[in-house]
């Protein structure tokens, strides 16, 4: 079965050719709609997954990291008399009146025109344990008006990667919400849907930077987001419920970090139309596959319907016919996976460099784009299976 497939599908290889380029084309539609609905997930909850906490406390009226609501800060002095609480971290985050002008105005057809940036803040002596990857920086963000950029933001923001590689050793001067800052060096987390770039900086820089206007004196009494790391030996489910309790009339939520990364997720895919849009175009990618795939299968047999009738009247049964266009059709899904994943896996790189987005081609989205390579292609074959069966030997005659 597996070597008459073959010869009938390689008697005629341009036609071969052009349908592995069908199949080649809806594996990498499938593969890069699935990668975006991904990095629409991996990238909005990236934040999360580096924080080195065990339970995070936002506002009852957060909806997703995006739009936080903040709460005062005496919530974490609580947090810290509960037994089995080790430290609390306040996380300040600034997204709607943060704007980062271009500082190289004259290279850029954006001229000075500045752009919406998420801007973090941590206290320092904080900031080596909940992000180690920046501890080397701590001195850096301790003169005033200074902040790191992140590397994996998008070029709309004037620094190219020569500049950005170099900004440890040659701070930029630039401008953040009409007030002068540096750029004394760098930080790698990556871009969402929602946040071009990033900035860290130290709670005392955000202070001058983003002041309570209703306050008479400048003070960080409000948090975006409070990190909580738990004693050894706690359960961080368990203390998290006792925490909740706790600070119920405090207008604050408490979830474990596998619970805050499963409520992003969620967000986003379900509650929003951008991850119903993506799998859609998934679909679409797989009935688009499926379909050249039966045109394939279909033309075949038409052009052989003649040596199938032969087969039938030597004595051949159905089940060798049937097994003959399911090797065709495998044959179709495997030779058009490996060029449409190869093709996949440059522009994953591409759009992950470009975008600052977690493109990430991984083993099992891999062997996924696979198992539903293979699945379309057998779907189709079954349709063009009532083509084999009805060849008629008589007919012959």
């Amino acid at each position: 079965m597996v070597v008459l497939a073959w010869r009938n599908l390689t008697h005629n290889l341009f036609k071969l050719t052009v349908s592995l380029i069908g199949i080649a084309f809806a594996v990498m539609l499938v593969s890069m709609e699935l990668g975006f609905r991904h990095a629409l997930i991996d990238s909005t909850v990236e934040l999360i997954r580096r924080l080195r906490a065990d339970l995070f406390i936002i506002g009852a009226g957060s909806t997703t990291l995006a739009s936080s609501e903040p709460f005062n800060r005496r919530v974490l002095d609580q947090a810290l008399t509960v037994e089995g609480v080790d430290r609390a971290y306040p996380l300040y985050m600034e997204t709607r009146v943060a704007e980062l002008r271009n500082p190289a105005p004259s290279v850029s057809p954006r001229g000075a025109k500045a752009r919406k940036i998420r801007v973090l803040a941590f206290d320092l002596d904080d900031l080596p344990r909940l992000l180690p990857e920046v501890a080397d920086e701590v001195d850096a963000l301790r003169e005033p008006d200074t902040a790191l950029f992140d590397s994996k933001s998008r070029p709309a923001y004037g620094l190219n990667s020569e500049v950005v590689s170099d900004l440890g050793r040659h701070p930029v001067r630039t401008v953040l919400s009409r007030r002068p800052i540096s750029l004394v060096g760098t930080f790698t987390l990556g871009t969402d849907f929602t946040t071009d770039g990033n900035l860290i900086m130290s709670d005392q820089n955000f202070l001058r930077y983003f002041p309570n206007r209703m306050l008479r004196e400048p003070e960080l009494r409000t948090v975006a987001m409070g990190l909580l790391q738990v004693a050894p030996g706690m359960d961080p489910r368990a203390l998290a419920r006792r925490l909740e309790g706790l600070l119920s009339d405090r207008g604050v939520k408490v979830l474990t970090k596998s619970e805050f990364l499963a409520r992003e997720a969620t967000f986003w895919n379900k509650r929003t139309p951008i991850g119903g849009v993506f799998w859609a175009c998934a679909v679409l990618g797989l009935v688009v596959g499926g379909v050249i795939c039966y045109q394939v299968l279909s033309s075949d047999i038409a052009d052989h319907i003649a040596e199938y009738a032969t087969l039938k009247a030597i004595g051949n049964s159905n089940g060798l016919l049937i097994g003959v266009v399911v090797a065709q059709a495998l044959i179709l899904s495997i030779g058009g996976f490996f060029p449409g994943i190869a093709l996949s896996a440059v522009l994953y790189d591409g759009l992950a460099r470009g975008t600052g987005l977690l493109m990430v081609l991984s083993p099992g989205r891999v062997a996924l784009v696979l198992g539903l390579d293979v699945l379309m292609c057998l779907a189709s074959s079954l349709f063009a299976i009532r083509k084999v069966l009805s060849a008629d030997p008589a007919g012959l005659f």
